[in-house]
């Protein structure tokens, strides 16, 4: 058996020695069994809720009082199965939105976590890019979005931005929304746009102009990188910046057709899809909690776009031909309840030709499962991701299967 974990007002890691360790599915508290070991990048998040585990004859209780919970937030490549067990109050403050993960400690104290993996993490460290970045930085020494890439690599450590100092992979263009009601439409209880490697959660300051994106992305694949990509996680959604981003792309194309040119949206507008197309976009990831259109209202609340519209889009997506993705924003609870899974395979039966890349959803535990209304209990993330591989092969081709 796993040993429950604790924090205290101090910041300390401690193992219980009477209480077992405990998570939740998204319906129940429920011992944590199936677990990988803590990964190197992982996060340790407090949680300033009393801790719950279970005790030696199996009863679910509090650790004690003042015995905060603690939570592991998970770099990219992992998803969680099982969100923390803690105990709330009516009056207790909502809680930032994170991908927390129910986490636990083995006989020799090792920390272990309620999680899968799904593919491989980068692991370029950003000092090593130093002399790249200043490089970069002289030879475009007027370009706003080459300087703002820097700091993204180096504040925040975001993958895409790194990879445009790296030449290699895609590299982020960050174009930030122009309206704030697009920019922010989620609810403070969830954060659809949240990954690890993106972590700020400020708007950009600035908006570069076609030519700085054109600039940076010809520089990027002239060195080697495969592309790059607009619509990252800081930034809004970039459908809103349909004419920025069509012109950036067609002076790419003009002047190249090398490279893969690439965006990440939460569904806002099939048209504004369609136009990108248009001049050379080819590749689109379309960020999903639900194919529910009850669950999407649910969650998102009052937003300017609405499941329909995320539908459209997915469709308008493989009508094209465009390289298309699903970014699965997984959550113990709903993701893995049979009503959500029924509408999801059907979507994906729809699109024959998608990709699935489960990612974590951010989101306030407890608040975003209060927000729907109960209908079954969940059958487990990795049941959910075995039944999408079952009905859907081709979905998960590029997610290794988890290991028995």
């Amino acid at each position: 058996m796993l040993s429950a974990v604790h924090t205290d007002r101090s910041g300390r890691v401690l193992v219980s020695g009477d209480y077992f360790a405990a998570g939740s599915d998204g319906a129940s508290i429920v011992p944590l069994r199936d677990t990988v070991a803590l990964p190197e990048n992982a996060r340790l998040v407090p949680i300033e809720r009393d801790a719950e585990g279970f005790d030696r004859a199996g009863r679910p209780r509090l650790l004690a009082h003042g015995r905060w919970t603690l939570a592991a937030v998970l770099p990219s490549g992992f998803v969680r199965t099982h969100n923390p067990a803690y105990r709330e109050a009516p009056s207790d403050p909502p809680l930032d939105p994170l991908p927390y993960a129910a986490i636990a400690a083995d006989e020799h104290g090792a920390l272990r976590v309620a999680a899968l993996q799904t593919g491989a993490a980068d692991g370029t460290a950003v000092a090593d890019l130093e002399p790249a970045i200043r490089d970069e930085l002289r030879g475009h020494p007027s370009n706003t979005l080459a300087r703002q890439l820097a700091r993204c690599a180096r504040d925040y450590g975001c993958a895409a931005a790194r990879g445009a100092f790296a030449g290699r992979g895609l590299a982020a263009v960050t174009v930030a929304s122009p309206d704030p009601a697009t920019a922010d439409a989620e609810r403070k209880v969830i954060a659809p746009r949240w990954r690890p490697d993106e972590s700020p959660t400020e708007r950009a300051a600035f908006r570069p102009t076609s030519a700085e994106i054109a600039e940076i992305a010809l520089a990027h694949i002239a060195r080697g990188g495969t592309g790059v990509s607009f619509g990252r996680a800081c930034e809004g959604e970039p459908l809103g910046s349909v004419r920025l981003i069509e012109e950036a792309i067609r002076r790419i194309r003009e002047s190249t057709d090398r490279g893969r040119i690439h965006l990440e949206t939460g569904g806002a507008s099939a048209a504004a899809l369609r136009r990108l197309a248009a001049v050379g976009l080819g590749a689109v990831t379309v960020r999903v909690v639900t194919a529910r259109a009850d669950t999407h209202d649910a969650l998102h609340g009052t937003v300017d776009h609405r499941w329909p519209d995320v539908r459209a889009t997915l469709q308008a997506a493989a009508e094209l031909g465009l390289d298309l993705e699903i970014a699965l924003l997984v959550f113990p609870g709903i993701t893995d309840r049979p009503v959500e899974l029924d509408e999801f395979t059907a979507l994906l039966r729809d699109l024959p030709n998608a990709s699935v890349m489960p990612r974590d959803l951010a989101a306030d535990p407890h608040r975003a499962l209060d927000l729907l209304p109960s209908r079954g209990s969940p059958i487990g993330v990795a049941a959910a991701l075995e039944r999408i591989r079952r009905e859907a092969p081709r979905a998960l081709r590029d997610v290794p299967a988890p290991v028995a």
